[in-house]
């Protein structure tokens, strides 16, 4: 088997794992036993529990970052491009972790183990959010003086916004009809009638 194809599979079990256990409780054995190998061959590919979390953050991250490009590139229409953008990510990045008893802890841990890595996603989030409000703004769609405020404040207001929803949401359903609530909300008041 490939080193990558088994690195997957390790990624793929550990986030079973920290999901049900949480982090603090989640050994390295445990992740051994949820792939039927033995710690010590676990080891052969991550040096403890944390190299395996950030590995799984870092890999989560990039496939929310493929569905937020194919999102963004969704349409022609800079509403359908945002909300597909923003959602898309979503999903691939908190649908398997709302399924999990310790999902949300994870998505603190994230932030605290890897935060150059979370730095990093957020910026790219926010350049393509500020993309689609320029985007919007240059074709007369959108008129951000009535928030007295650039694309960029918009584009954090977006973003502050959806961190906040996805706080509070309890199920990926509940999260995703907010966020197309939320946004649906937001470009409307900014519509040019």
């Amino acid at each position: 088997m490939q080193i990558e194809d088994k690195k997957y599979q390790i990624l793929q079990a550990s986030l079973e794992v920290f999901g049900s256990y949480g982090y603090k409780k989640t050994s390295m054995q445990d992740i051994a036993d949820a792939l039927g190998i033995s710690r010590p061959a676990l080891y052969q590919y991550y040096k403890n529990k944390e190299a395996v979390f950030l590995a799984l953050v870092e890999h989560t991250l990039n496939l929310g970052e493929q569905a937020a490009i194919k999102g963004f590139k969704h349409s022609a229409d800079n509403f359908e491009c945002l909300l597909h953008g923003i959602k898309d990510m979503e999903q691939v990045l908190f649908g398997p972790i709302f399924l999990k008893p310790n999902g949300k802890e994870l998505l603190t841990l994230s932030k605290k183990l890897a935060p150059e890595l979370m730095m990093n996603f957020e910026m790219q989030l926010f350049d393509k959010v500020v993309y689609v409000l320029k985007k919007a703004l240059t074709e007369q769609e959108i008129d951000l003086t009535k928030l007295n405020a650039g694309t960029a404040d918009a584009a954090k207001i977006i973003l502050q916004a959806i961190d906040g929803i996805k706080n509070a949401s309890n199920s990926l359903e509940e999260l995703d009809r907010q966020l197309n609530l939320f946004l649906t909300i937001f470009w409307q008041g900014l519509i040019i009638k």
